[in-house]
């Protein structure tokens, strides 16, 4: 939805706060396959040799998407002083997931003239050719007015949206750097930010060139364990070994969805050497899967199926956050299923 132009420029920001908060949304995805399962940080403590943020006191929580895990992952987060989180995983962990439902908590919490989550992939920005404060205020314009920049870029400089920035690990390893740039100059020293990315980019951020973030609480994704996959008992006779390839790659929700989507194929599984095996052949199977249900297309153009390499290139790209601009801005493959 879009809001219509109107006579901003003598309205009060937090007025227009409360304008986009009644109309903004956020998507919705596939249900939840098992539940999301995180670990969370308090009286966080930066261990300088490693990079890495310690805690001698930690609670861990586990939730499908419903109420009350919303409710939960947003009132740990309006607990945070700063109102500043990053939520870390694996690739397949649920960072998206956790977002989504944090966004949401927010946004149905919020209170007139207070800022307004706003949900930003990254995997379309390039912070080579645009600021994050510039792609942040863009994608919102292109998004809720009609391109135009001014109620954006006005209600950013108020501090009244809060980006929810899932993905650093889509932006190009040898681009990433400008980006952690770009990231500690938008937060500065007190703007709230929640940022998702995996464990090794933020151990990156803490060593190099975000320090705002050195105090930050965190939410870790946990894997999944045996006992979620009990209402799937393909799936869980697949698990048993627990520290085999299997399991390994069943240890995500990503994997569980992709492996719940191809049933016909988990016996080709069983005996691969590696979780990397594992993982490429439930994704060929998934890949496959998508093709077929494709409609055929007329005509070679613009809107025609990938060819099934590409597609499966794709996702192991778009799954190592690796994927090129150009194949990044078409969107996340498995774009249904929880991630």
């Amino acid at each position: 939805m879009r809001i219509s132009r109107g006579r901003e420029c003598g309205r009060d920001a937090t007025e227009l706060a409360d304008e986009l908060a009644a109309i903004i949304s956020i998507p919705d995805m596939e249900p939840l396959a098992v539940p999301v399962r995180w670990e969370t940080t308090t009286r966080p403590v930066v261990d300088v040799s490693s990079g890495l943020v310690m805690t001698p006191q930690r609670r861990a929580f586990a939730g499908v998407d419903d109420d009350r895990t919303v409710q939960r992952i947003t009132g740990q987060f309006r607990a945070i002083p700063a109102k500043r989180t990053v939520i870390i995983g694996e690739p397949g962990s649920g960072r998206t997931s956790m977002a989504r439902m944090l966004a949401r908590g927010l946004l149905a919490a919020r209170r007139p003239g207070r800022a307004v989550p706003v949900l930003l992939p990254l995997d379309g920005w390039d912070p080579v050719t645009e600021s994050l404060p510039g792609w942040i205020v863009g994608t919102l314009a292109g998004r809720c007015y009609r391109g135009r920049r001014d109620v954006p870029q006005r209600l950013l400089e108020s501090e009244l949206l809060l980006p929810v920035l899932d993905g650093l690990d889509a932006i190009p390893e040898r681009i990433r750097a400008r980006a952690v740039l770009e990231l500690d100059r938008l937060i500065g020293t007190a703007r709230p930010v929640v940022l998702t990315c995996r464990p090794a980019d933020f151990t990156g951020l803490l060593r190099d060139g975000c320090p705002t973030l050195h105090d930050t609480p965190v939410f870790t994704l946990l894997p999944v364990v045996p006992g979620d996959l009990a209402p799937f008992p393909e799936l869980e006779q697949l698990h048993d070994r627990l520290g085999g390839p299997v399991g390994q790659a069943l240890s995500t929700p990503l994997f569980v969805a992709v492996a719940r989507r191809v049933p016909s194929r988990l016996g080709e599984v069983r005996d691969l050497a590696t979780r990397l095996q594992v993982e490429s052949r439930l994704l060929e199977a998934f890949v496959a899967e998508l093709t077929a249900l494709a409609p055929p297309a007329r005509r070679r153009g613009r809107n025609a199926p990938e060819p099934p390499e590409l597609a499966h290139l794709r996702v192991r790209e778009w799954l190592a956050g690796s994927a090129p601009p150009a194949r990044r801005r078409r969107g996340p493959p498995l774009a249904g299923l929880r991630a």
